[in-house]
């Protein structure tokens, strides 16, 4: 399955960086609706790669045909316990699943997308993308604490 793929490139990498975003892209292409799941991803977690423009933001500047964003103090997670993908021991990776299902159902309290079905469907699959990539990661870490 492509979910679980997936899941392995950022267990290997050990984040959403610019080459697993893309590998994303194309992996998850037609199963997820890939480009709504990955916006919706890095929206809710702040060590994703920013790929597309955030969807809140307070102020946008363009310079020489790059786009340059304000207001990220809500990104910034200086001991990284709130990103299940930068998560380093069990604790931390419990705290940052609240986190990231609080900010998922807060993200989705407006109208995202399509329409609000694709929304709630949306949201399903990313909440259960979420819970298996936990899974996944606490077995990893469990695995390599023994």
């Amino acid at each position: 399955m492509k979910k679980k793929e997936f899941i392995k490139i950022i267990l290997k990498i050990g984040i959403i960086d610019k080459n697993s975003y893309l590998t994303g892209l194309s992996l998850l292409e037609g199963c997820l609706c890939n480009k709504s799941f990955l916006m919706t991803l890095q929206e809710i977690d702040s060590s994703v790669y920013k790929y597309y423009p955030p969807m809140d933001i307070d102020e946008t500047v363009i310079l020489d045909n790059l786009i340059i964003f304000f207001n990220y103090q809500d990104c910034i997670d200086l001991n990284e316990q709130r990103s299940i993908f930068m998560a380093s021991n069990p604790n931390h990776l419990i705290i940052a699943k609240m986190h990231t299902l609080k900010k998922l159902d807060y993200f989705f309290i407006k109208p995202r997308f399509k329409n609000r079905s694709f929304d709630i469907d949306l949201k399903i699959n990313i909440r259960e993308f979420i819970n298996k990539f936990v899974e996944s990661k606490l077995n990893l870490l469990i695995q390599n604490f023994n």
